[in-house]
C-alpha cells in the first residue's frame, strides 16, 4: 500500500495476531497484507485508526443501511440502555416489532427472532424439516447461508466442484463432517430444469428448496426472468417448501424484501443484516401453520440467550420507522443512487478500456473484471479477473473508497449516501481505471 499511511493498522494487526488466529474474528475481515482497523464512522464516511477518511461502501457487509451513527437509532438504544441490556425474559417492544414485520414482509404471518444470519437460516431449515418430516434440502452452488452446517458448496474450487448440472456436495472448509452435508442436494442457480429433475428423483425426501432470491455472496447474481416464479410453481406442485434466505436482501432492496420486489411469496423466509440498523438481530418466519406445527406440535427446539435482546429490538423499531417513512421513499433514493453509480462505473470502464460487468438491484451491486456479458451462476462468477480486482481495491483505497477486498463481496449503499458521494466516487473510479 502506498501514499496513505496504514502504520497503526499494521501494528494493531500484529498485536491482534498474538491473541486471535489471523488477528480477526471473522474470516471475511482478513484483508491482505493486513486488515484496515477502523476508529469511527459517521454517515456515509468511515475513518481508520491512521486518520484516513473513506466513503464507505462496505457498510459492515450490509447492516448499516442507515449509515453510521444514525441519531434516531442511537437515541432508541440510549433509552433502552437506561432500562436494561438483556433480561432473559420477553419485553414489550418485541411484540411491536414482530407485529410490524408480519405486516411488512409478504410471507411472514408469524416470526421468531435470532441474532445472526447463520442462526436464522439454521433455524428455518430445522422448521422445514420438522414440519415436513423430510431431511433433504436443495440449495444452490455458490450460495452462502451462514457459517453453519448449511455452509455447503459455497465457493468450491472448480477442479473439485463436479459436473455443472449436478455439482458435488462439498463442505466449505475443514471441520464439517460428511454426515452433516449428506442431506443437501446442490444445483446450479438460474436453471429450472435441474430443479424439476431433482424433485422428480427425490421428491418424497425433500423438505425444502433454499435460495437467496438474489445471490449476494457470489457477487450479485440476479434471477433470470421467470426463475423465481418457476421455483414457486415447481415447489407448490410437488409439495416442497420454498425458503427465501433474505439475510442480505431483506429490508435492503425493498421494505418487504426481494419477495415484495419480485412479487413471489415463499413459504418461509429469513432476514437479518439491515433490520436493526447495524445492531445484531435476525429472524425467520412464514406461514403460521408451518411455524406453529413445527415448533408447538412437532417439537422443533429453537432458543438462544440473546434472541430478541432489548437493545437490538429497540434499534429495529427505530430503523423500521425510518425505512417505512414516505411509503419506503428511502428505497427509491438508494436505488437511484446505486444505479447512477453503476452506470458511471460502466461509462468510465468503457472510456478507459477496462472490461467489467456490473450487476445488482441498486442498493447493492458487484463489479466483475471480466469480458463476459453477464453472470448468471457460480461457475460464471469464477470468471472474475482476481488480480485486477485486488489491484483495483488497493487503488480505490488510495482514492478514499472503501469496500470489501473479497472478490465475491459487494458494494452496499445506505440512506446516508448522497449525490455528492456518488460524484466523488465516480471521480475516484476514473482515476483508478486510468491506472489499472
Amino acid at each position: 500500500m502506498k501514499g496513505r499511511k496504514f502504520d497503526n493498522s499494521r501494528q494493531l494487526h500484529e498485536k491482534a495476531r498474538m491473541t486471535t488466529p489471523g488477528g480477526v474474528h471473522s474470516g471475511a475481515r482478513l484483508f491482505k497484507p493486513f486488515p484496515i482497523f477502523m476508529g469511527r464512522g459517521e454517515g456515509s464516511r468511515i475513518y481508520d485508526v491512521d486518520g484516513n477518511e473513506y466513503i464507505d461502501y462496505l457498510m459492515s457487509y450490509g447492516p448499516n443501511i442507515l449509515g453510521h451513527g444514525n441519531e434516531e437509532v442511537n437515541e432508541a438504544v440510549r433509552k433502552q440502555l437506561e432500562k436494561g441490556i438483556c433480561y432473559g425474559s420477553p419485553c414489550e417492544t418485541t411484540i411491536e416489532v414482530a407485529k410490524r414485520i408480519t405486516q411488512i414482509v409478504p410471507c411472514i404471518e408469524t416470526v421468531k427472532f435470532s441474532n445472526s444470519g447463520g442462526e436464522c437460516v439454521a433455524h428455518v431449515v430445522k422448521i422445514a424439516r420438522a414440519y415436513t418430516g423430510r431431511d433433504k434440502i436443495i440449495k444452490f452452488e455458490g450460495a452462502y447461508h451462514g457459517c453453519t452446517e448449511a455452509q455447503v458448496s459455497t465457493h468450491p474450487k472448480l477442479s473439485e466442484a463436479g459436473p455443472e448440472n449436478l455439482p458435488a456436495v462439498l463442505p466449505n472448509g475443514a471441520g464439517i463432517p460428511k454426515n452433516y452435508i449428506e442431506n443437501y442436494i446442490v444445483l446450479p442457480w438460474n436453471d429450472l430444469s435441474v430443479v424439476e429433475k431433482a424433485i422428480k428423483s427425490h421428491g418424497n425426501e425433500i423438505a425444502a428448496v433454499l435460495t437467496e432470491p438474489i445471490l449476494g455472496n457470489t457477487g450479485t447474481i440476479m434471477p433470470e426472468e421467470g426463475y423465481l416464479e418457476g421455483l414457486r410453481e415447481i415447489t407448490q406442485d410437488n409439495n416442497v417448501l420454498l425458503i427465501f434466505d433474505e439475510v442480505i436482501t431483506g429490508f435492503r432492496v425493498d421494505l418487504g424484501g426481494a419477495q415484495k420486489l419480485y412479487g413471489i411469496t415463499p413459504d418461509l423466509s429469513t432476514f437479518a443484516k439491515a433490520v436493526a440498523g447495524g445492531l445484531p438481530l435476525s429472524g425467520y418466519g412464514g406461514r403460521k401453520d408451518i411455524m406453529e406445527e413445527a415448533i408447538l406440535k412437532n417439537g422443533a427446539w429453537v432458543s438462544g440467550t440473546y434472541n430478541a435482546n432489548p437493545l437490538s429490538v429497540a434499534a429495529a423499531s427505530a430503523t423500521l420507522n425510518i425505512l417505512e417513512r414516505g411509503n419506503g421513499a428511502v428505497y427509491k433514493q438508494m436505488t437511484q443512487l446505486g444505479k447512477r453509480l453503476m452506470e458511471g462505473i460502466r461509462d468510465s470502464a468503457e472510456r478507459n478500456g477496462v472490461s467489467v460487468v456490473l450487476q445488482g438491484p441498486g442498493p447493492f451491486f458487484h463489479i466483475w473484471f471480466t469480458d463476459v456479458e453477464k453472470i448468471t451462476n457460480y461457475r460464471e462468477a469464477l470468471k472474475q479477473g482476481v488480480e485486477r480486482y485486488h489491484k483495483a481495491w488497493r487503488e480505490f483505497l488510495e482514492e478514499g473508497i472503501y469496500y470489501s477486498q473479497g472478490e465475491m463481496e459487494n458494494w452496499f449503499l445506505s440512506v446516508a449516501h448522497t449525490q455528492e458521494d456518488v460524484s466523488i466516487s465516480l471521480e475516484a473510479v476514473e482515476n483508478v481505471f486510468r491506472r489499472i
